[in-house]
């Protein structure tokens, strides 16, 4: 049967329709950001816990926080453009502005390891950027790292275990944000992070997370900013009462059973006495 010419034409530009928006769809799937291999997990070391006793018997453990490395908002969350902006002001001569599209590559999780001894605790980390097509490569590009910390034992401005910590993951007095421009820092450069955060009071409850950006300097002091990542870690003890509770209602409940063991045996004993 020979269709009209009108219908032809509607199935054919519905044809055509469908076959581009499937290119497209196709295309912008093949060319997105992506966190490599798949989470959670690393491609040479992967440990997303790990479990420690103190000297007093206590047992804690260290859990990686996420379990997976997370995808976070392109251009910078709110929290890291207000630390960001409030260590590094326009009033400087700073300007940050997100990048107008997703890089077309890759970020991959080489190292995500939860670490847990008596005297340490924290995580190691390690992160390699492949670029994709028409992303900014350091070859060609002034990349950098730039990374937020937030945890509850400040190690900076407020030294103590229990005060909380905001900052630009960088050493005090360093002029500009950049991670892989801390001076004398190993395993880190323009295509790769390394991270080896801790504390040494593994008897207190911590936690530790960091938004880390790829940056590049397009000129000096303007940056912008690309996609990022969520990582961390946790480690959780318990509390010594908890412990000596637990102690106490051991020895009630074996002071109980023992009782209740007295009570049976001299119930018998009189049972017995009547039988005879």
């Amino acid at each position: 049967m020979q269709l009209p010419k009108m219908q032809l034409r509607q199935q054919y530009s519905l044809g055509f329709f469908a076959t581009t928006l499937l290119v497209v769809l196709t295309s912008q799937s093949s060319f997105a950001f992506t966190i490599t291999p798949a989470q959670p997990g690393a491609s040479m070391t992967f440990d997303p816990s790990e479990e420690y006793t103190l000297p007093d018997g206590r047992k804690g453990i260290t859990t990686l926080d996420p379990l997976s490395v997370t995808e976070i908002t392109r251009g910078g969350t709110a929290g890291f453009l207000a630390q960001l902006r409030a260590e590094f002001p326009a009033t400087a001569g700073w300007n940050f502005t997100a990048a107008a599209a997703d890089l077309a590559g890759s970020f991959n999780i080489d190292i995500y390891d939860a670490q847990g001894t008596p005297g340490r605790v924290g995580a190691e980390f390690q992160l390699q950027y492949n670029p994709g097509a028409g992303d900014p490569t350091s070859a060609g590009n002034d990349l950098h790292w730039i990374q937020r910390v937030v945890n509850n034992h400040n190690i900076t401005t407020n030294p103590g275990h229990g005060n909380p910590e905001n900052v630009i993951d960088i050493p005090l007095g360093q002029t500009n944000p950049f991670y892989d421009q801390i001076p004398g820092i190993i395993g880190t450069d323009e295509d790769t992070l390394y991270d080896f955060p801790g504390r040494t009071d593994a008897d207190e409850n911590h936690f530790w997370f960091a938004e880390l950006y790829l940056v590049e300097e397009t000129a000096p002091m303007t940056v912008t900013i690309y996609n990022g990542v969520r990582w961390g870690w946790r480690n959780t003890i318990p509390e010594p009462s908890s412990v000596l509770g637990l102690f106490v209602i051991g020895v009630l409940g074996s002071v109980s059973a023992l009782k209740r063991k007295q009570k049976q045996h001299k119930l018998l004993e009189n049972e017995t006495s009547k039988t005879v």
